[in-house]
């Protein structure tokens, strides 16, 4: 039979900051310490979320966790809806995308199309520092009102 303060023994092989981690942690959500699983503690460690209680899992599982990379969400943008004139000037041009392919603001960069205006802009999630920095670099262009 195996050693019921195996829990213990575990938790003084950690960090003592992913200790005090575990005991805030397992004491705000209720749980005892004697009923904890190893399931439980490995969710736990994942739930701290820290880099050091992340590879104190490898101890606790025996297997490496891997932290995957970000996914979008798996549904489209938004819809844009045809505007009246009154919302503001449209886009006539857009350049080439001058952003790095692995930032974030080059992905925002690809959802400009000619003809929105820019509250359709943000809309899609392009934010209005994006587009003045782009007007400001000559890289995109609006309507003369």
């Amino acid at each position: 039979m195996a050693d019921p303060a195996w829990q213990s023994t575990l938790l003084t092989a950690l960090p003592a900051q992913v200790q005090l981690d575990l005991t805030s942690y397992f004491v705000t959500h209720g749980i005892p310490l004697g009923a904890v699983t190893r399931a439980d503690l490995a969710l736990a460690l994942l739930r701290i979320g820290t880099e050091e209680a992340r590879s104190c899992i490898e101890r606790v599982t025996g297997r490496a966790i891997q932290v995957g990379p970000y996914n979008p969400p798996p549904w489209p943008p938004r819809p844009v809806a045809r505007s009246p004139e009154h919302l503001g000037p449209r886009l006539v041009r857009v350049d080439p995308n001058p952003c790095l392919p692995t930032t974030q603001a080059f992905l925002r960069y690809k959802k400009l199309r000619v003809g929105l205006t820019e509250a359709q802009l943000k809309t899609r999630g392009i934010s209005r520092r994006d587009v003045q920095r782009w007007t400001a670099a000559g890289r995109i262009q609006f309507e003369e009102v």
